[in-house]
């Protein structure tokens, strides 16, 4: 009997992992309570609002 492969499941990414990734990146690069974080911070708690 051949062997057979399953095909590959798709991931899918989380679908705000974008604006976590960014708001993260600006928390590094800047520190935690920056006020230029606020733009990624709001973009981040829009997405997490929608359903």
């Amino acid at each position: 009997k051949p062997l057979t492969m399953r095909p590959a499941k798709m991931m899918r990414a989380s679908p705000c992992a974008t604006e976590i990734s960014t708001l993260f990146n600006c928390w590094r690069a800047l520190e935690v309570d920056a006020k230029g974080c606020m733009e990624s911070a709001r973009a981040l708690a829009g997405c997490m609002a929608v359903p």
